[in-house]
């Protein structure tokens, strides 16, 4: 669950869907770089000496040394590898990829240059990477096309002046204003170059061209997530863009040659089985989930986005991770075993849109139509006034009286929420 919501993500069942939550109050050509493998990962007993069980487990995935858990990182890997080690000392069965506990895949993380980039306006050649660049999202390829000055990319429906909703721009290289014609203060997709990109390719456009304002930097390749685009797309640093303006004002020319590599990094769940007890029940499995990622150092989607520090993610989720792992040591040392087989997972990805939990359910270890139900715990970590909130209660006919039931057979019973929703933003949700 994000850090820039105070949200709880439901956890579920399927069919029956469920999560606890103690938040009261909150409703809820290219190549593959392995996450530092040969990372030397901080040593668990330095990190948590005098403390064991669930608390141990926050203090070592919520330190520093783990660097905010960002998907794909080094302090992802050695959570990763934790979690793992967990699992492995209680003997539970590693159901993941050569017989380990992970299931890696590959995701996208950004982008790089890739060889042969080249843009010539009016037979004048611009330097790559000081005059310009490509964006991040744009599309490999060459183009050799008139250009067309668009202003700022934008159509103003019922002005008199937009002249952009009128312009040819099939097979042309349209350049457009990076900036919002609201000014600074728009904060809208009219000052978004994606967009405007989208919308140009939807008109038949062959490239854009994006002219930066004075002092802003041409686009970074490495951080960008948005969706890759049909046509080429360049940013043109502040000094060049007057020439490239002039131009396109004057019906001139370019070729502009883009190649953009996507960067893919490996990730990884963290999966183990508890064979269930029963001969026939043990076909069936209930999983029981919870992400370990986190933000990083910030950035967008923070409540800081400008501060590059460690976001520790304490409560979201390293909570819900050590709930995930005391659930599966306390059943594997359990007298009896569950009749029905437990599938724990350690989701990565969550913070970038559901990744690991997405992957799980198109590539699931175990057939789905034999996972009855799946539970969530995600933000755990901060009970108020003994309410426990839980999600996902209409989502089987068993949940509530089971979950009244088990709550009044407590020493101190919670203060019980029930919501009967299964929908919400976290790694329920895919399952949902």
């Amino acid at each position: 669950m994000a850090y820039r919501t105070n949200r709880v993500g439901p956890g579920i069942l399927v069919p029956g869907l469920l999560m606890a939550s103690l938040l009261p109050g909150h409703p809820g050509g290219c190549s593959a770089v392995s996450a530092q493998a040969t990372v030397s990962c901080p040593s668990p007993g330095a990190l948590t000496v005098g403390l064991k069980g669930p608390l141990a487990h926050v203090r070592y995935l919520a330190d520093d040394a783990l660097e905010g858990r960002e998907a794909g990182s080094f302090g992802a890997r050695c959570a990763g590898d934790y979690i793992a080690e967990h699992f492995r000392g209680l003997g539970l069965e590693a159901v993941g990829a050569g017989r380990s506990y992970f299931q890696p895949f590959e995701v996208r993380m950004g982008s790089r240059l890739g060889e042969g980039n080249e843009l010539v306006v009016g037979g004048v050649s611009l330097a790559l990477s000081r005059e310009w660049a490509p964006f991040g999202f744009s599309t490999s390829g060459t183009i050799s096309a008139p250009l067309v000055y668009g202003g700022h990319g934008v159509s103003q429906p019922g002005s008199e002046e937009d002249r952009y909703a009128h312009l040819d721009l099939e097979g042309k290289i349209v350049v457009v204003e990076a900036a919002d014609p609201l000014g600074p203060g728009g904060g809208g997709l009219a000052g978004d170059p994606h967009f405007k990109a989208s919308v140009a390719a939807g008109r038949g456009a062959a490239g854009m061209l994006v002219l930066l304002q004075e002092g802003t930097s041409l686009p970074s390749l490495e951080g960008e997530r948005r969706p890759s685009l049909r046509i080429p797309v360049a940013a043109i640093a502040g000094a060049s863009a007057q020439g490239v303006r002039a131009a396109a004002e004057s019906a001139g020319d370019a070729r502009l040659v883009a190649s953009v590599e996507p960067r893919l990094v490996e990730v990884r769940n963290v999966a183990a089985l508890l064979p269930g007890s029963d001969p026939t029940l043990a076909r069936e499995v209930v999983i029981v989930g919870a992400h370990f990622d986190h933000l990083g150092f910030g950035g967008e989607g923070s409540l800081a986005p400008d501060n590059h520090t460690v976001h520790n993610g304490a409560d979201d989720n390293a909570s819900g991770t050590a709930a995930m792992m005391e659930v599966a040591r306390q059943l594997s040392e359990a007298r009896g075993r569950p009749a029905r087989s437990v599938l724990f997972l350690a989701f990565t990805g969550e913070e970038k849109g559901l990744w690991g939990s997405g992957h799980y359910v198109q590539e699931p270890l175990f057939p789905l139509t034999s996972t009855v139900a799946m539970l969530n715990m995600d933000m755990v970590g901060r009970l108020r006034d003994n309410t426990l909130t839980v999600y996902g209660t209409g989502t089987a006919q068993e949940w509530l009286s089971l979950l009244e039931r088990v709550n009044h057979a407590q020493p101190d019973s919670f203060v019980l929420s029930p919501i009967p929703d299964g929908f919400g933003a976290s790694d329920h949700n895919p399952f949902y």
